[in-house]
């Protein structure tokens, strides 16, 4: 074994040599006082510099192949090792090699200070993680398929659940008053119709939305917003009657915004019927529809005179999961959350404006 060492060498340096060659990790070594970096093969190989290159005399040519945004994170972390204040340098970060970017795991450690603390010489390693990093990218693209897949069927399933509860319901109450004869024949067969098509159009609708394909991307269309305020209408008759509401609609004829149309379905129907649930019975109640412009967005706004939120109490919550306001034994706190995910989902927003007593304002912002 002798035949292997030199005056400069010893047995425990070849073997952490070899040790360091086998795991892929390069070794570089700054000497501050010379400002000279020292590369060694496998940092070299990792970095695809030449051989010549062992030695750089100008660090900075190191900096100017550090992608630009990872250099605040870069330069802080090593400022913050010369300081004393974290006990190593470490950081993930792009570097160019040989044309194009690699990630590369950075470390390093101040090994002689001079006596005021100030660093002469810091040694380190270099790691070639950029499979790790795809891999790592990978994985979170594909989180982000399955989260948007889930907010999909979680979706798919409210506007199921939701709007077609509404025409069953709108059905059986029809039904109830026919039994009744609170309807002439003819009467009772135009509401049958206007259901009938109400309730085929909600099922085309979702039919199209689960034939989205694999990209997860829910299809757009330009939407007449009438057309839509008339369904929901038409399938809220019962309910409307009901409680004596007012529908007000100031919405232009040629109104209309690029939306998907079961979800438009489903969030109209949800802030109308909402509305209505919650109406002031101590006075006539409405719901207006109306339009307005605002920082390049075209805004539905949807108001009625009902029991109002209070939004010091409430405003965080206003859109969560399973969040109520009222003790109305019929919510269950998803409705306004699923309709906030449907609108953000095509590029928009909604914003609330509400008073205890006096009522609520909903302003849909369509892109």
């Amino acid at each position: 074994m002798n035949e292997y060492l030199n005056d400069n060498q010893t047995i425990a340096e070849i073997r952490n040599h070899f040790a360091i060659s086998a795991s892929g990790i390069g070794v570089w070594d700054w000497n501050l006082i010379t400002n000279e970096v020292y590369y060694s093969p496998e940092s070299l190989k990792i970095l695809e510099m030449k051989q010549m290159d062992s030695y750089i005399s100008n660090p900075e040519e190191w900096d100017e192949k550090v992608h630009p945004d990872d250099r605040e994170l870069y330069f802080g972390n090593i400022q913050l090792h010369f300081d004393n204040k974290i006990p190593y340098y470490e950081t993930c970060h792009r570097v160019m090699c040989n044309g194009k970017y690699k990630w590369i795991l950075d470390r390093g450690r101040v090994v002689e200070r001079d006596i005021q603390g100030k660093p002469l010489r810091i040694v380190g390693t270099h790691t070639d993680v950029s499979i790790q990093k795809e891999r790592e990218e990978n994985l979170l693209e594909t989180l982000s398929l399955v989260n948007n897949q889930k907010n999909t069927l979680l979706n798919f399933a409210h506007i199921v659940s939701h709007n077609l509860r509404t025409h069953s319901g709108n059905l059986s109450s029809i039904l109830k008053l026919n039994e009744e004869k609170m309807f002439e024949k003819d009467e009772f067969i135009e509401y049958l119709k206007i259901v009938s098509k109400e309730l085929t159009d909600s099922i085309d609708s979702l039919v199209e939305l689960v034939t989205v394909q694999n990209d997860f991307e829910i299809e757009k269309k330009k939407l007449n917003v009438n057309i839509y305020i008339d369904k929901i209408s038409n399938v809220l008759t019962d309910v409307i009657r009901k409680n004596k509401t007012e529908i007000i609609n100031l919405v232009p004829d040629d109104f209309e915004v690029l939306f998907n149309s079961a979800y438009l379905e489903s969030v109209l129907l949800n802030l109308t019927s909402n509305a209505i649930k919650y109406s002031d019975n101590s006075k006539l109640s409405y719901v207006k529809y109306s339009v307005e412009q605002s920082e390049g967005y075209r805004v539905l706004v949807i108001e009625d005179n009902g029991l109002g939120i209070d939004l010091e109490k409430y405003n965080d919550q206003i859109f969560g999961l399973y969040k109520t306001f009222h003790s109305n034994k019929d919510s269950k706190g998803v409705g306004l959350h699923i309709t906030k995910n449907q609108i953000e989902a095509m590029g928009g927003k909604i914003e609330v404006q509400s008073k205890i007593n006096e009522g609520t304002i909903f302003k849909i912002y369509f892109q």
